[in-house]
């Protein structure tokens, strides 16, 4: 699981609680440090989807 899926999943409406139920080999400190880390470390690169829909 990616720092990046970790943080789309909270984004998403997932809990941490949600997260861990699916994945009970990680603690809550990780997914805590795995989404600050997103967080301040966007993806660099094209941008995903279609950004021109909404200015349509």
């Amino acid at each position: 699981m990616t720092v990046y899926s970790v943080l789309g999943r909270l984004d998403g409406g997932d809990s941490i609680d949600d997260i861990l139920a699916d994945n009970p080999h990680l603690t809550r400190a990780a997914l805590e440090t795995a989404a600050l880390y997103a967080r301040t470390h966007p993806m660099m690169g094209r941008p995903g989807g279609r950004p021109w829909a909404k200015a349509a």
